[in-house]
Formats: structure tokens, sequence, C-alpha cells
């Protein structure tokens, strides 16, 4: 019964996406920032080096949740600041906890508040506090869509980080026709200045729907977090994760356990050994209590984080991804960094990130073929057809302080208007 009243409550969600397409929600920007917690720029920016001022708008809340958005944000606040520049990151812990709802197990702002503008009101209110010299918004939810209307509506020029495939991953977990949800998330996506995506074959397929202004903005992995580890070194790490009476091969997953991410064909898929997957519990399984009954020979680590992640990564022989949809799925990279090989499909995201060319990838053509692939990147890995040194030196060609370099060039300027320009704003940033 829970499970079909949280089916019911995302789907009334998504519906009241549908519901507003077509409408903007700028009219009633303005109206009120009661709902804003004011943790703003203004208390918090004298502590950053003089700079660019880059401000960050993401739905999600980029410290306490785990996601690959909220990793590239982090990221390049780091990579942004390292390059003397004050960057602030206008988040879910800016909104005030009365307009968050739970859809399944995400914390989101409610549609409504969205809608009447309460979220356009926040976005005003920290714009006009901290200022920034460029906007950045991760395309994500109701946050995100808010923010596009407002900067829109102020001529305002902002870049859009689309780093996920909307419509087929909506499609994915509530089958909402995708042509629907094509033209809603154009509506944003073509208000944009410009519109920043994680390969070219997003870019492509945006360029064949219309949309313009579509540049490249390949992520990467960090190579001083992600290490290689020695055979004794893997040992302990399965040693630490109570893996001492499991037999190998070991085939990690590392992701959302969520029907976005195909999930079942992991769990499913044949193979010997032990099969490891890391992750919480999302949108179509929000309980791991009832998978770890229906298979209990598959060890579910839960959510992890810090070093105990990286320890779960050195467990792993080879890197299983069932996804479909993804645009570029960062634990791929972070894999390869940690020496295993990767089976995963021949779709838009895995074909661009590790594509047959590099050596280090098997790409399947179909849910039957993924335990053929996996089982051929154990046995090239037993052979010393692919290594781990291989895996790590393909992943170390993508950088994230190029990915900084590329963001600094790619964002508009913002011209603040003669009311709002202080060109006289002390060095420290406090005034």
């Amino acid at each position: 019964m829970n499970k079909k009243l949280c089916l019911l409550a995302v789907g009334m969600h998504v519906f009241s996406l549908g519901f507003v397409l077509g409408m903007d929600n700028t009219s009633s920007v303005g109206q009120s920032t009661s709902s804003c917690s004011m943790s703003s720029a203004t208390t918090q920016s004298s502590a950053l080096p003089k700079g660019k001022r880059v401000l960050i708008i993401i739905d999600a809340d980029v410290k306490g949740h785990v996601g690959g958005i909220e990793r590239v944000v982090n990221e390049m606040v780091s990579r942004l600041q390292e390059r003397n520049c004050q960057t602030r990151v206008f988040d879910l812990t800016q909104i005030d906890e009365s307009i968050i709802s739970k859809v399944g197990t995400e914390r989101v702002v409610s549609t409504w508040a969205w809608f009447n503008g309460t979220v356009g009101s926040c976005v005003e209110v920290e714009i006009k506090a901290f200022k920034p010299d460029h906007v950045l918004i991760a395309l994500l939810g109701p946050i995100s869509f808010g923010a596009v209307s407002y900067c829109y509506a102020n001529n305002i020029p902002f870049s859009l980080f689309y780093g996920i495939r909307f419509p087929e991953m909506v499609n994915a977990m509530f089958s909402v026709p995708t042509c629907i949800l094509r033209v809603f998330i154009n509506r944003y996506l073509t208000k944009a200045t410009n519109i920043l995506v994680p390969t070219l074959s997003m870019q492509r397929e945006l360029e064949a729907g219309g949309i313009e202004r579509v540049v490249a903005w390949p992520l990467a992995v960090d190579l001083n977090t992600f290490t290689l580890p020695t055979q004794m070194e893997k040992e302990q790490a399965r040693q630490r994760c109570g893996l001492q009476l499991f037999k190998g091969p070991f085939w990690l997953y590392v992701g959302h356990v969520s029907t976005a991410k195909n999930i079942q064909a992991f769990l499913d898929v044949k193979l010997p050994g032990t099969k490891i997957l890391v992750g919480d519990g999302n949108i179509g399984y929000p309980d791991l209590g009832a998978l770890k009954k229906q298979y209990p020979a598959i060890v579910f680590a839960g959510c992890q984080k810090g070093q105990d992640l990286i320890d779960w990564y050195h467990c792993g022989d080879v890197f299983v991804f069932p996804g479909w949809i993804d645009a570029f799925c960062l634990p791929l990279l972070e894999a390869l960094a940690c020496g295993m090989p990767v089976a995963a499909f021949n779709t838009v995201g895995p074909r661009d990130v590790v594509p047959m060319s590099s050596g280090v990838s098997y790409l399947a053509e179909s849910d039957e073929k993924l335990a053929d692939c996996a089982l051929r990147a154990w046995d090239d890995l037993q052979a010393g057809n692919v290594t781990p040194e291989q895996c790590r030196k393909y992943a170390a060609t993508f950088s994230w302080d190029s990915a900084a370099v590329a963001l600094l060039n790619d964002m508009p300027q913002v011209s603040l208007s003669e009311d709002d320009e202080e060109d006289d704003r002390c060095c420290c940033g406090c005034c």
C-alpha cells in the first residue's frame, strides 16, 4: 500500500509538470521571500577570495545528497575556487522546509512553490545579494526551472548544465510519453544563453531536435581520490567490507537503485562469483530490504561515501553498468581510475565515455548480452589483454581542471544594471 501511495505522489508531481506545460511562472516573482533561507551570499562571501563571482543553482542538497550532478557541482566549486573565483551554491538548503516535499526517497521543492513564483523570488534575492559575474543552472527540477524562468524574464544571461536525459528518465520511471516531456523540457532549454551537455551524442541529440547553442562539456574523475589499488590493498579492502567468505570474481555496480538505471538487468544477470551493489534505494526500489530477501546472493552495500566508497571500488574486478539512458555516468570513470574494465550497453553515455576503441570497455547491444560482455572483460583481465594500469591511464584523459577552464570560457558574462552594479567592491567581497 505504501508503495502505491508513493507512486501516486510521484505521478501527481510529474502530472503537475505537464499541467503547467506552456505556462511560465515569472509573473509572481518578487511576491514573497519568506520561504527563502537567508544563509545567503552576504554572510559567506567575506571569506572568499577576490575574483569572478560564480553562482551555481541546483535542486539537490550538494553536501548531503549523493548523486552525479551534485558531484559535478562540488568538483566545480573546488576547481573554481582554486582559480581565485568566488563561488556560491544556491541549493535545497536555501529553501524553507515548509515548501519541500518528498517524491519517493527524494526531497524536492513542491511544484506549487515553483509555479506561484516563490522559487523565483528566492533566486531573485540570491542574485541581488551575491551579484554574480556568471550564473550556472543545473537543470533538475523546480528550483532550476524557477531559476531559468527568473533569469530569462530579467534578461540575465546564464549557462544551463543539462546533465540528465530528462524525457527518457521520467519515461523510464513513470511511463510518461517522451514526446510530451520533450516539449516541456525544451521550453527551458531554449531560454538558456548556452547549454552545457556532457557528451557529443547529447549535443547532437539536442541539435537534431532544434535546440541551439549547445556545447559539449566532458566531465572527469579525481585521480587523487579514486586510486589504483595493489592486489594486497584489494584484499584488505575486501576484508574491511566483510567479503572474506564471498567468492570472486567480484562484479560491481555503483549508483542509485532505480528503474531509471535499468537496475533489474544487473540484479538478474547470471555471473559466477559475487555481485556487489553500492547505492541507495530510489524510485521503483525504495526498500532495499525487500531486494535483499529476493536476491540473497547479492551484496547490497547501501549508500557509501568517502573512503568507504573507495574501499568498495577496490573490491571490484569488473564494473557492470546496466543503464540505457544515462547522459554520462561518473562511476564509469571512477571504476576505470580504480583499475576495473567496464561492461555496459552500447548507448548514449557509455559509448561516449568508454567507446570500444578505448580498449577498456565491453559494450552490449541488449540485456541478454550484458553477461557475455562482463565475462569477456574478466577473461581479458585474467589473460592480461586489459590491465588495471591501462584502465587508469584511460580515465586520466578526463580532467576536472580542464572542465573548469572550459566552464569559465563558456559561461556568459552577467551585466548588472546601474542600480545594482558596484564597481567599488572591496577586495574581500564583503560589500
